[in-house]
């Protein structure tokens, strides 16, 4: 029967094949045992799992194909090309079915993916957070925009208080004005920052 194999004719038992090999009906030789699809090895075997990052379609003594850039598989024996999803930090920009590649691009500034696979998009930051880099890959890289500061302990963001700014991103606080100054919330730039009347 399928997945056996028997050298000689007559009432004698077939032999099983090794595992993650197959063969055909009426196979009479081990070498008919063919590594299946996910698995590489000689003919007869043993067969051995591709790698994560790699699959192989075909049936046989084949080699595993890496996954192309930035994606990943997300266990061994891969069967399918399908199978490589973008990697974390990464999403997907293009695929093609016939010439088997995934085409993922890094996350954009103010957005992350925590995770390699599903869902093969990245997600923005909370309200008032970007990410100081393309291909973030964890919500916490996501952090406070010019004008915002995030309080001790806080995960959002808070506008800074009138007479203060903060020009970089980051969680840092807000720097007050020079004296004499004001500004309205929210600032962004020390240049915010006016003299009261009677100051220069």
């Amino acid at each position: 029967g399928k997945g056996e194999w028997k050298a000689v004719n007559g009432s004698s038992q077939c032999i099983k094949c090794v595992n993650n090999t197959m063969s055909v009906e009426r196979s009479t030789s081990v070498k008919s045992c063919l590594c299946k699809p996910g698995y590489t090895g000689e003919d007869g075997g043993p067969c051995t799992a591709c790698e994560l990052g790699s699959y192989k379609e075909e049936e046989g003594a084949f080699v595993c194909r890496n996954c192309t850039a930035n994606t990943t598989t997300l266990e061994r024996g891969s069967s399918k090309y399908l199978n490589c999803l973008c990697n974390s930090g990464f999403e997907l920009s293009s695929s093609s079915d016939n010439q088997n590649t995934t085409i993922c691009a890094a996350c954009a500034v103010g957005k992350y993916k925590q995770t390699p696979g599903l869902p093969q998009v990245c997600l923005s930051c909370p309200d008032y957070k970007t990410t100081l880099r393309v291909g973030s890959m964890v919500q916490s890289e996501c952090v406070c925009v010019p004008g915002w500061f995030s309080a001790f302990n806080s995960s959002s963001c808070q506008m800074c208080a009138e007479n203060s700014f903060k020009a970089s991103t980051g969680n840092e606080p807000c720097t007050l004005c020079f004296p004499h100054a004001i500004s309205p919330a929210g600032s962004n730039t020390s240049s915010a920052c006016q003299c009261v009347q009677g100051f220069k």
